[in-house]
């Protein structure tokens, strides 16, 4: 669905958009990884509690399914707002219709 929506707005005129949600996705993946790295240090064991968290009851395929999920949740509100908008069609030609190619 992340794809799918980044992919829309993308087409539609919107990539920086589409690439901030991927961008924002790929941060998330990246926080929980440095959280669980960061926790292995003396005095930082706090800091996995909340990934320790997630990934108790789902296991390790949580943490990519909670941050896509958050993004393409973000990118579906700034979509429906963008590309319900006149701007997001663009025109019809204005020149006289081309034959069909044989």
């Amino acid at each position: 669905m992340l794809l799918f929506l980044a992919r829309l707005l993308a087409v539609h005129g919107f990539p920086e958009a589409a690439a901030a949600g991927l961008a924002s996705a790929a941060a998330l993946e990246a926080l929980a990884l440095a959280l669980v790295l960061s926790a292995r240090l003396p005095g930082l064991a706090p800091l996995v509690v909340p990934v320790e968290a997630l990934t108790a009851p789902a296991g390790p395929a949580a943490v990519p399914a909670v941050a896509c999920t958050a993004a393409a949740l973000g990118l579906l509100a700034y979509g429906l707002r963008a590309l319900t908008g006149a701007c997001a069609h663009s025109p019809g030609p204005a020149g006289p219709a081309r034959p069909p190619r044989p």
